[in-house]
């Protein structure tokens, strides 16, 4: 790998092998990335990215239920039970053409 490498192209690269034989969710795409990376990108650019690169088609959306400790109701720091919402989460995978 070149050293002068845009960050954009070395995130391109980074994204078509981590979704090879994969479906993920860009939550799991944007983790792996900062995982692999120390400045990895934000949620943001990672669905910019993904939407731009023509070897990757997106499946569809899915519901993710997410749960939130809150301070202001309980004191005891065990207690991740309030229901605070849902986020629809896009789908991707390389294309089988």
């Amino acid at each position: 790998m070149k050293l002068n490498m845009s960050k954009n192209k070395r995130n391109r690269n980074a994204i078509k092998t981590i979704l090879e034989g994969k479906e993920l969710t860009t939550i799991d795409v944007h983790d792996a990335l900062n995982l692999k990376f120390r400045q990895g990108p934000t949620m943001n650019q990672v669905g910019n990215l993904l939407s731009r690169i023509p070897e990757v088609e997106k499946i569809g959306m899915i519901d993710i239920s997410t749960r939130r400790f809150n301070r202001r109701t309980t004191t005891n720091y065990n207690n991740y039970n309030n229901y605070t919402g849902r986020v629809r989460v896009a789908l991707w995978r390389m294309k089988t053409d």
